[in-house]
């Protein structure tokens, strides 16, 4: 918020209020954090779904978010209808997610294809406030392993749900 109100030009207030009030209208849907899982040990894998016949998207779609493993889903536009982007530690635990998923919904797709990502660039929004700060994040440098137990795990999950959770409540 500080750094929104700061490009603003306006209150930390006034920007709480206005994006409060984007949310109740449906504009601002959520927040996400970006988490370099790499640095924890976990790769990236993405499935690309291509759909057919599945009435019950919106039940698709509930599984899939109270899987631990995926972290983001994506509806596409194109050839493929939807992403999902699963953390594993190795293939071995991925293919138990991916064959969880089959094993539920595998008659509801047409084709899946699966990636490994091994860098991801997330760009910021700057463009949004007219300045030449275009950086990006890249997630999947060279870094040494992070050791984290289940509590920072828990904490990450809550997180990547909803990164404006309130620290204080």
């Amino acid at each position: 918020v500080s750094d929104i109100a700061r490009a603003s030009g306006m209150s930390k207030e006034l920007v709480s209020y206005r994006m409060r009030k984007l949310g109740k209208k449906g504009i601002i849907r959520g927040y996400y954090a970006v988490i370099d899982v790499p640095r924890l040990g976990y790769l990236f894998y993405r499935i690309l779904i291509k759909l057919q016949g599945l009435k019950e998207e919106n039940k698709f779609i509930e599984y899939l978010k109270n899987l631990n493993s995926v972290s983001w889903i994506g509806s596409l536009d194109g050839d493929w209808d939807m992403v999902v982007l699963i953390w594993a530690k190795n293939p071995i635990e991925f293919k138990k997610t991916y064959d969880s998923i089959l094993h539920k919904y595998n008659s509801f797709f047409q084709d899946t294809s699966v990636s490994i990502a091994t860098k991801i660039y997330h760009y910021t929004h700057n463009y949004l406030f007219n300045t030449d700060d275009h950086d990006d994040l890249t997630l999947g440098k060279k870094f040494e392993t992070q050791q984290i137990d289940k509590t920072d795990i828990s904490i990450i999950n809550e997180l990547s749900k909803n990164c404006r959770t309130p620290i204080l409540d």
